[in-house]
């Protein structure tokens, strides 16, 4: 009798076991999410463009090139998993351009009638300003220019009544930066060559400086 209660137990038990060992279930197959709609960059639109900031550095050690960014564009037109897609070579420019890309924001791509994430390369190029044929850059210039003027004078001591007349001259100023590192600036002054007394004496006067020029040049290492 107990033989027989046992083998049942054994019975009763061998379904179970034989569940737990069962081979799994095929996996359901997965839904696949939709991909970004590829994005000429011809055809992106902005709602707030992509200002560029050159920095000092670069524009002195004369760095310029196209950096292609990639990024995407979600729903919202915000840009997201902003990257360097092709350098320019310069490991500044391409950080400018990234930091750029993403303060920018856009139009989100449409697809039946609803918006929809997009992917797309952005060229962004760096030029210096006034890049010249022979490859020297003009960086800044700077042109002013002043007058001098001064009323009629007598000596201190005047028994004839000697009267230097009113007089005014110009001067004028020019200043360039050629490369981001070397600086001319010239000086001219009493343009007009104009004759005056610069001092005025009971028996002689001394004249004031004729037209004179002057060009410095200044360079940083």
């Amino acid at each position: 009798m107990q033989a027989r209660e046992v083998r049942q137990a054994v019975v009763d038990v061998v379904p179970v076991f034989a569940s737990l060992i069962a081979p799994p279930r095929p996996l359901e197959a997965s839904v696949s999410l939709p991909q970004p709609k590829v994005i000429p960059a011809s055809q992106v639109q902005y709602l707030e463009p992509i200002e560029i900031v050159y920095s000092r550095l670069s524009i002195r050690q004369r760095e310029k090139g196209i950096v292609f960014v990639r990024l995407l564009i979600d729903e919202a037109g915000l840009p997201r998993d902003v990257q360097v897609s092709r350098s320019s070579g310069f490991a500044r420019l391409d950080e400018a351009a990234v930091a750029a890309v993403r303060k920018a924001r856009f139009k989100p791509p449409i697809e039946n009638g609803r918006p929809v994430t997009g992917i797309t390369d952005i060229p962004v190029d760096f030029q210096l300003e006034n890049d010249n044929a022979d490859g020297s850059t003009l960086t800044g210039e700077r042109v002013g220019g002043g007058l001098n003027a001064r009323s009629s004078q007598t000596p201190n001591r005047n028994p004839v009544g000697i009267v230097a007349p009113s007089y005014a001259t110009g001067d004028l100023l020019a200043e360039f930066t050629l490369n981001g590192s070397i600086a001319f600036k010239l000086n001219v002054n009493n343009v007009t060559n104009k004759l005056f007394a610069d001092s005025l004496y009971t028996a002689h006067y001394v004249p004031g400086a004729g037209r004179t020029a002057l060009l410095s040049m200044t360079t940083r290492f």
